[in-house]
């Protein structure tokens, strides 16, 4: 590769390199995002959390993702971020 592709390349990597560090915080506004579309319309926020906070917190993740599992699962590609986002929201 030339000095000028090089340079390019460099530049252009660097220039993902923001993007990538501010889509860190993209799966708390996906959870977020994806309870507001999926279950604000039976849950609020303040029950599923109260819920939540009754199991232990080593348990919390792994019963809440079993019962997403039955509950009207979100699609694949957010539950991630719908757990993480509830996990963490227990969790203040």
């Amino acid at each position: 590769m030339n000095g000028y592709r090089m340079n390019l390349a460099v530049l252009l990597l660097s220039g993902m390199l923001p993007a990538g560090i501010s889509m860190a915080a993209a799966p708390e506004t996906d959870g977020a995002a994806t309870f507001a579309q999926r279950c604000v319309k039976c849950h609020s926020l303040e029950k599923v959390r109260t819920e939540i906070m009754k199991r232990p917190v080593a348990e919390r993740e792994a019963h809440l993702k079993s019962f997403m599992q039955k509950h009207f699962p979100a699609p694949a590609d957010s539950r991630a971020a719908l757990l993480a986002y509830l996990v963490n929201t227990a969790s203040r």
